[in-house]
């Protein structure tokens, strides 16, 4: 009996000790110390029992999310979130169901596949609804994301609608999980011709992210779509006195980034060469974001390089370069229903979809 209670108490010790480690993984990867978080959530995957589904479908959705974030390799984030959803399915857990889906939907919009990518939002929010009927605050993340699509879409007001009943939702798992939200809803006021209206929305987002020290990175994220806002509504001064100032605290500080936000940087770097006619540069920046992102399977990206690609190329003077680059870009865009990517960048790119156009 004795050796029994010994073990028992043991394997009690490992659980507690395991769910301290998940507690420290959480905590990690929200400050952005992926390094550490890895090394928490291997612990409690050690430690934790097989029976205690909680915790462990919880770690297997950091590491998910860790993974993708770190590598930005879209194909093998989406096995590894397709894997975790089967997962949590069998274990009945609709909450890390509904999270995995819309972060899978959200890979997959990555990728450059919206429809599908649609299809998976759609089926999050029919998986996460109560006994009566009602969405789950959890369904709130997929709306978000699916208010994404439909923006790229230029469905804007069905958009804004979904994007603030999925915000409404969402704020009740907690504040900084309505980011992505408010991050899309900008860009749709500004579609809509409403400057002023998207730079309240980022006002919202730069409280939400000042109100949690815990993370440099969301606060970075925000800066980072923040600059590009600048860039579309003109105000490229402001976009460029930012961002000398956080290149110079990077190199300072040997600031390391996860992938997805390096890459941000890169495309914002680009508009600003871009913006500042200073082309040569930024048909290089452009070319190797469509480099280091079609190597990962991120098409989504791919194409938004093309067509910095294709600007610079006609801001060069090189009219048929410009057209070839186009083409490839609308290869990838039409299938998929591609629409704010173009109509974004203004009467630039009206001209090239208009000789493009003409040549059949």
């Amino acid at each position: 009996q004795a050796r029994i209670d010994t073990a028992v108490q043991a394997e009690s010790a490992d659980s507690i000790r395991g769910e301290l480690a998940a507690f420290h993984a959480f905590l990690a990867v929200i400050q952005g110390d992926i390094e550490e978080s890895l090394r928490q959530s291997n612990l409690a995957l050690e430690l934790l029992p097989t029976e205690e589904t909680f915790f462990r479908n919880a770690i297997s959705r950091v590491l998910a999310n860790i993974a993708y974030a770190s590598s930005g390799d879209v194909p093998s984030a989406i096995e590894v979130f397709e894997e975790n959803i089967r997962r949590c399915r069998a274990t009945e857990n609709i909450t890390f169901v509904g999270a995995l889906m819309a972060e899978l939907g959200e890979v997959q919009a990555i990728q450059g596949r919206l429809r599908e990518a649609r299809a998976t939002y759609e089926r999050a929010v029919e998986q996460t609804a109560d006994a009566g009927g009602n969405s789950m605050p959890v369904a709130g993340l997929a709306m978000i994301g699916l208010g994404n699509i439909l923006r790229e879409w230029n469905q804007l007001k069905s958009a804004e609608t979904l994007l603030n009943e999925g915000i409404g939702l969402v704020r009740n798992l907690g504040a900084l999980g309505t980011l992505a939200g408010y991050l899309t809803m900008a860009r749709v006021k500004q579609a809509q011709g409403e400057p002023q209206t998207a730079q309240q929305v980022m006002d919202t987002v730069h409280k939400i992210t000042t109100r949690f020290e815990a993370s440099d990175l969301d606060d970075l994220m925000a800066d980072l779509h923040q600059a590009r806002l600048w860039i579309a509504q003109g105000n490229l001064e402001e976009a460029e006195r930012w961002y000398r100032e956080w290149v110079a605290r990077r190199e300072r500080n040997s600031e390391k980034m996860p992938y997805v936000l390096q890459e941000l940087d890169q495309i914002l770097q680009a508009r600003i060469l871009l913006a500042r006619g200073k082309f040569e540069a930024c048909l290089k920046s452009a070319r190797q974001i469509e480099k280091e992102a079609g190597a990962l399977g991120r098409n989504g990206v791919v194409l938004e390089a093309l067509l910095l690609d294709s600007l610079a190329s006609s801001g060069m003077g090189n009219r048929e370069q410009a057209l070839k680059t186009l083409e490839r870009a609308l290869s990838i865009a039409e299938p998929e229903d591609y629409q704010r990517i173009f109509l974004d960048e203004g009467p630039p790119m009206a001209q090239l979809l208009y000789e493009a156009a003409g040549r059949g």
